[in-house]
């Protein structure tokens, strides 16, 4: 699973550096509160549900962003037509 698409984003040079191991619950709220949370999630079709960022959720957590991300791929496809 952690090699999977939907568990990838990507970051600044910087936003790599200060990553840390600190519990998803606990650090994205504050990544929201700093950047602008629904544009700088949403572009990534990261889902901003607290719930979802429990550890124990984290098979539904890569469920809820495949669809995003999938959804997303299949409107812009639908674009070039």
């Amino acid at each position: 699973m952690i090699n999977e698409i939907p568990n990838m984003a990507f970051l600044t040079k910087r936003g790599n550096i200060i990553k840390t191991n600190e519990d998803p619950v606990s650090y994205f709220p504050r990544v929201y509160k700093r950047h602008g949370g629904d544009d700088l999630f949403g572009r990534q079709q990261i889902p901003y549900d607290l719930k979802l960022l429990e550890y124990d959720e984290y098979e539904r957590f890569l469920i809820e962003r495949s669809k995003r991300i999938a959804k997303e791929m299949n409107d812009f496809l639908a674009e070039l037509k």
